[in-house]
């Protein structure tokens, strides 16, 4: 984003300006910020606060500009405008703040850190792994096993952080096919010496916990998970990357194609096919896993504009903060 200035009758008046592009489109938006005699009259605290402030409605203004399109473009979407401004305010939200992490190495790496056990944490929590915040940082910056944690807990942690990493440092990320399905369940239980990582289970003889829903029988598992795969692929354009991403979560554990891991599995895919479009990626953490997998539910019970809506409310909560200071709480403007 720019400052730029606009002359109307005598007078000259600054606004912040940006453009981007969208599904090939290219978009420009702008905010009145002041007129340049009263700008140039404030303290250089006070600019850089006002130019903060409007840096965040531009942002905002961003999120309703590629809504009104996405509303138009996006034939099978159940989104509402707003759920839709939402998503993309998010998502600038999350690029500026990563952007202005990323001029500082070691606050990058800091965040980085940060993120991992607190994303591990929720993920693996939900799944009844009992290390708290505090004990995974621990683990991965000191190695340090908490006290009466099992060996399972403990390697389950520390293959999240593997998978994390190598992630992380893929110039490309993976589409989404059969192949990267079972490298991520390969990574996710590869320590825990599970047998089965990185295969599907052989057996009919499985259950969801918490659920009366019956997982496909193992001789369908991949024929079932290729008509995933390909209408995924094929719905490009038809509906917006979060419900094609939250549907394919959905799909994933409807069908259980693993004897273990399948939750963590599942919702590695939905940030994966986020984290490929520049969307932060879904969080779940403890105090909301009820909340989660009553949502879970509804989308077993088709009810998907309920699913969604769900789903994007424990998203929004979760980024409220980053949407509130997407350029650090620091009130600064580049």
């Amino acid at each position: 984003m720019k400052l730029i200035k606009k002359e109307i009758k005598g007078k000259t008046y600054l606004y912040l300006a940006k453009g981007f592009g969208h599904f090939g489109k290219r978009f420009s938006i702008q905010v009145y910020v002041a007129a340049e005699k009263a700008f140039n009259s404030l303290s250089d605290d006070e600019k850089a606060f006002l130019l903060w402030k409007n840096s965040i409605k531009l942002l905002d203004k961003r999120g309703k500009k590629v809504a009104e399109f996405l509303k138009k473009e996006l034939s099978d979407t159940v989104l509402n405008f707003d759920q839709l401004s939402i998503l993309e305010l998010i998502k600038s939200s999350y690029e500026s703040f990563i952007k202005k992490l990323s001029e500082s190495a070691s606050e990058l790496d800091q965040y980085k850190k940060s993120f991992r056990a607190d994303y591990i944490t929720g993920t693996s929590g939900v799944e009844g792994n009992t290390y708290s915040k505090g004990e995974t940082r621990r683990l991965l910056e000191s190695d340090q096993q908490a006290p009466g944690k099992t060996l399972a807990e403990t390697l389950s942690i520390k293959n999240f952080e593997k998978y994390l990493i190598q992630l992380d440092n893929m110039k490309t990320l993976p589409k989404l096919s059969h192949k990267t399905i079972l490298w991520i369940h390969a990574i996710l239980l590869e320590a825990e010496k599970d047998a089965n990582a990185g295969s599907y289970r052989n057996t009919s003889d499985t259950f969801i916990r918490g659920s009366d829903w019956i997982p496909s029988p193992h001789p369908v598992i991949e024929s079932e998970l290729s008509e995933v795969i390909n209408e995924y692929n094929e719905s490009k354009g038809n509906s917006h990357i979060f419900e094609r991403a939250c549907k394919i979560h959905l799909r994933f554990e409807e069908i259980h194609p693993f004897s273990n891991g399948n939750g963590r599995v599942g919702r590695e895919l939905m940030n994966l096919i986020l984290k490929k479009n520049n969307y932060p990626p879904f969080y779940v953490h403890m105090d909301v896993r009820d909340e989660y997998l009553a949502i879970i539910k509804m989308g077993d019970k088709e009810d998907l504009v309920g699913y969604y809506a769900g789903m994007l409310n424990l998203y929004t909560r979760h980024w409220k903060y980053l949407m509130k200071y997407p350029f650090g709480k620091k009130q600064t403007h580049e």
